[in-house]
């Protein structure tokens, strides 16, 4: 009895796994099964691809131009974009349930329910378009907060802000465009993607920079421009559905149903795996990213540089999974079994044959790609490696992408949600963060290999390997589980119809060529069936062989890469160049920004709100410190001034009448006093002398009873007078006292108004230009918690130059380091500066370290340039004079060594050579060359190396390998 190794266990699972059963065993009826159907599957294809293009060139489009207008303005539409392109993709994966559920519904040739499902389709987006726009617009202003700098984050609030009105439009258009793509009608939808690229090019010119009349908004008017794209996009799917002659019986918008809620969810349920999805793959890219982004610029760069150009053939498999879809949809309503499994056999050969060119695209190209993305060499080197390594990722991403059409197209994906997401969260991501060399904990880093950011490449290629494992599965299990013979069967008498049909179908296309092959040449019939025996034995063999198969693709490319060197030692050279003394710069390049001086630009308003009511100046004009630019109406302010001076009139003519009745009245209740007291005082003395008769019995008592009451009446009165006085004199105390505050309150209130009243004028803080106005005469300034700016001044000869260096650069610049800058205004014209100061702080921009150099201008120089205008600069860290210099182009590393080639009368032969400084395009060469001697700057190598060579690379001495 054999014993069972886990391996031969492994073996035959996927030997299984990859053994589609029920399959038609003859391999000419499976040549004709892709014959048929791998012509309508590329007619489908072909638009769909061209649609997507279209719409990459619409998002290149609004990035180029907004760099028209400055590196700040680029920033802001590319973190708008970063905002809103999810949220659209979610929208469309979800609205890929329309175009499932129609495509069924018209190969059950159901068109009363091809209707009514588009309806429940539309209702849905409109909601989910609403739900993105309300979402959009309250996320807006917040972009700060996921760290984006205050002056990008204004820009992308602006941008978002006039874009968010057409995303409702938007989701309906992809609404109706899978209404028709559904029903196999997909070049609509191209010729509509092409006329709203080209309308949101001019749209972008017109309003970004204020042609044709209209006003110029910057990123305000590309995102109007997106807006109103979008919203022509869903006019022009309505006018073709309204006008076509194949649409017009349906009757689409002629009465739009109520919501069905059952439709609605069921669509719905089916969308929303594939939104979320797309939406969930996007998010572990954006992790890697950031991940990557801790690594250096190097290693961020190369992985941009491959991302961005896999995601350029990327819409190569999505289109052909999309096509799927629409076939296996159409197939399921229809109810042939055998069309859906000759539309996936169809589909997963496409895939492999498309996946294998773009492999190979990508092996070949990697090196030539990544230069044209940069020409930093290190950056090239890693680049080559990760497309070199994404060339593997796109074969299998392209089988995986059309399995996954596949299922969709009989709206299976829950599952595929689960299994692409699992993988790809669980299993890819952290296996990359080991492979990457990110730190791990309890000292486990040491166990493990990094290779940096390649390992999260490696990592993307497994895990991709294996959703591609699991959809195969899923589709085994889904469309070859069951007998083709036993589904006919329960088919009935339609698939027994359509059988006899196709029966006499292939009898009239065999007669047909039995026909005609007795009119060809005997030779040429006999070399067309070997031709076709091959191409039809070839999918058998795949099934019956899968690990052979898989091999030998492998091989293939391995073998056509290295046919790409010249085989018979022979060196081409393609150009060369002669070896030169001249004066070498030792520079790298950087991008910089022309902005104000810091106090160079200065915004004025007012503290108040009010209507301008006159503008002394316009745009451009030049002012003096302390000129009147603006005023604003003060007739407010002006009649507080006239209350506050009539009631400090009024409270000094109070004082005036208190200073002089009290001492009137003061002087009166002194006489009385006076003459209380001299009555008191006589009171006194007849009082004694009446007590005296008193007691000499002289008068009675009666009579001295009645002089004593008179004395106490008369001390009273005294008493009363008195405090009358002194109540005067303290009431005219505290009235004057009262009335002098008054005035001094009534005084400071009017020098508020009088300030407040200064605010209506507006003047000019400083000697400058006038650079911006934000309210025209008539219009109302509203002052609330800040100034309410009206006019910002600029001193036009204050200028300074923004560098932004990475962080791998910021080493080498220093204080007074010399600057060469250029602006796109002036091509011809080279500015030149030296660094004044380095901000201490970083600036992290698309998960790259920046840190800002300043670069203060002569008055000149400021005078001749504009702010916000880009600039290329070239920062000199050295230079020599009188060295030989070599073209950068002409070194090659070969085992680790610099190697230029000389061309003598012996032909070409490779010279080790030490160099010095390194500019830009030249290299000092310090040992091994000759002024005069040609080097080859563009060549192919010989595959293998001449023994010769590789003997004098041996033979160099340690120096020039060192070197």
């Amino acid at each position: 009895m054999t014993r069972r190794t886990p391996f031969s266990v492994f073996s035959g699972r996927a030997r299984s796994l990859f053994s589609f059963p029920n399959v038609p065993e003859s391999s000419m009826q499976l040549s004709q099964a892709l014959r048929r159907h791998l012509g309508s599957m590329l007619l489908l294809a072909g638009p769909i691809l061209v649609s997507q293009y279209a719409y990459l060139a619409s998002g290149m489009a609004d990035t180029v131009m907004s760099g028209m207008l400055g590196t700040v303005f680029q920033a802001g539409v590319a973190v708008g974009a970063a905002v809103w392109v999810p949220v659209q993709m979610f929208i469309t994966g979800v609205l890929y349930s329309v175009m499932i559920v129609v495509s069924q519904h018209f190969g059950a040739e159901r068109h009363g329910d091809i209707v009514a499902s588009a309806r429940q389709g539309l209702w849905l987006a409109l909601l989910l378009g609403v739900a993105a726009s309300a979402l959009l617009y309250l996320l807006a202003p917040h972009l700060t907060l996921f760290g984006v700098t205050e002056d990008v984050a204004d820009k992308a609030r602006e941008y978002l802000q006039y874009l968010v009105w057409g995303l409702p439009f938007s989701s309906m258009a992809i609404g109706v465009r899978f209404y028709c793509d559904g029903q196999k009608n997909v070049v609509p939808a191209t010729v509509i993607a092409i006329i709203v690229v080209l309308v949101n090019i001019c749209l972008n010119y017109c309003l970004m920079f204020g042609k044709l009349g209209l006003p110029a908004m910057d990123v305000a008017g590309c995102g109007l421009a997106t807006g109103i794209s979008m919203a022509l996009s869903f006019v022009f799917f309505l006018f073709y559905v309204q006008k076509s002659p194949r649409y017009r019986s349906h009757r689409l918008f002629a009465s739009l149903a109520a919501p069905a809620r059952k439709q609605m969810k069921g669509l719905a349920g089916v969308g929303l795996p594939i939104g979320i999805a797309m939406v969930s793959e996007f998010l572990v890219l954006s992790v890697i990213a950031l991940c990557i982004s801790t690594s250096g610029a190097t290693s961020i760069a190369a992985h941009q540089i491959a991302y961005n150009f896999m995601m350029i053939l990327f819409a190569i498999p999505t289109s052909l999974a999309m096509a799927t879809s629409i076939m296996v949809g159409n197939a399921r309503g229809s109810g042939s079994r055998t069309a859906e499994r000759g539309v996936v056999l169809t589909s997963v050969c496409a895939g492999l044959v498309a996946g294998g060119l773009l492999t190979v695209l990508m092996w070949l190209g990697a090196e030539p790609v990544a230069q044209l993305y940069s020409h930093d060499r290190a950056v090239i080197a890693l680049a080559s490696q990760l497309l070199v390594v994404a060339a593997f990722f796109q074969l299998v991403d392209a089988v995986q992408i059309c399995l996954n059409g596949s299922l969709r197209g009989i709206e299976d994906t829950v599952v595929p949600f689960f299994i692409t997401s699992g993988i790809y969260w669980l299993l890819a991501l952290p296996l990359g963060y080991v492979l990457s060399g990110m730190p791990l904990p309890f000292g486990l880093r040491a166990s493990f290999p990094g290779y940096g950011v390649v390992g999260w490449w490696i990592a993307l290629v497994l895990g991709i390997f294996l959703v591609a494992l699991a959809l195969a599965a899923r589709v085994r299990r889904q469309f070859f589980s069951t007998p083709i013979e036993e589904e006919e069967e329960a088919d009935g008498n339609k698939g027994c119809a359509e059988k006899a049909a196709s029966s006499i179908m292939n009898t009239d296309e065999s007669q047909h060529e039995v026909n005609t092959g007795a009119q060809v040449d005997e030779a040429q019939t006999g070399r067309r069936k070997r031709i076709c025996a091959l191409l039809a034995g070839l999918p058998g063999t795949i099934r019956r062989h899968p690990k052979k198969s898989m091999a030998a693709c492998f091989l293939l490319v391995l073998l056509l890469a290295s046919s790409s060197s010249e085989e018979n030692g022979a060196v081409r050279v393609h150009s060369m160049e002669t070896v030169a003394i001249s004066t070498l710069r030792q520079e790298f390049p950087v991008t910089g920004i022309i902005k104000p001086e810091e106090g160079a630009e200065v915004k004025t308003g007012s503290r108040f709100t009010g209507v301008i009511d006159r503008l002394h100046v316009r745009l451009g004009d030049s002012v003096k410190k302390g000129q009147v630019i603006a005023e604003l109406d003060n007739r407010e302010q002006e009649a507080e001034c006239v209350r506050l001076n009539a009631t400090i009139r009024k409270l000094r003519a109070e004082l005036d009448m208190a200073q002089k009745t009290y001492p009137l009245q003061i002087r009166e209740t002194q006489a009385l006093l006076d003459s209380a007291r001299a009555e008191h005082a006589y009171a006194q003395k007849k009082l004694r002398r009446v007590n005296n008769l008193h007691r000499a019995a002289a008068v009675s008592k009666d009579e001295a009873e009645r002089v004593r009451q008179e004395a106490d009446v008369a001390a009273a009165a005294t008493r009363q007078q008195k405090s009358a006085r002194e109540r005067l004199e303290e009431e005219f105390t505290l009235r004057t006292i009262y009335l002098a505050e008054a005035i001094a309150e009534a005084e400071a209130e009017l020098a508020t108004a009088n300030i407040r009243r200064s605010y209506a004028t507006i003047v000019s803080p400083m000697d400058g230009v006038v650079s911006e106005i934000t309210a025209q005469e008539g219009e109302t300034l509203v002052a609330g918690l800040q100034v309410a700016y009206l006019i910002t001044v600029l001193d036009p000869s204050r200028l300074e130059l923004q560098m932004f260096v990475d962080e791998n650069d910021i080493g080498r610049v220093q204080p007074g380091t010399r600057v060469a800058f250029t602006v796109e205004s002036f091509r011809d014209r080279v500015f030149e500066g030296h660094v004044d100061l380095i901000h201490p702080g970083p600036e992290i921009r698309n998960n790259i370290v920046y840190y800002r150099a300043l670069v203060r201008l002569s008055p000149e120089t400021a005078l001749t340039l504009r702010p916000e205008m880009t600039a290329r600069c070239n920062v000199i860290v050295g230079e020599k004079e009188n060295v030989l210099c070599v073209p950068n182009t002409a070194f090659k590393w070969i085992r680790n060594r610099k190697v230029v080639f000389v061309e003598d009368t012996a032909g070409v032969r490779p010279v080790l050579v030490r160099t010095g400084i390194e500019g830009l395009t030249h290299t000092e060469v310090l040992e091994g060359l000759e002024e005069g001697q040609r080097v080859a700057t563009s060549l192919d190598l010989p595959t293998p190396l001449p023994e010769e060579w590789l003997k004098v690379l041996e033979e160099a001495p340690q120096e020039a390998r060192d070197s």
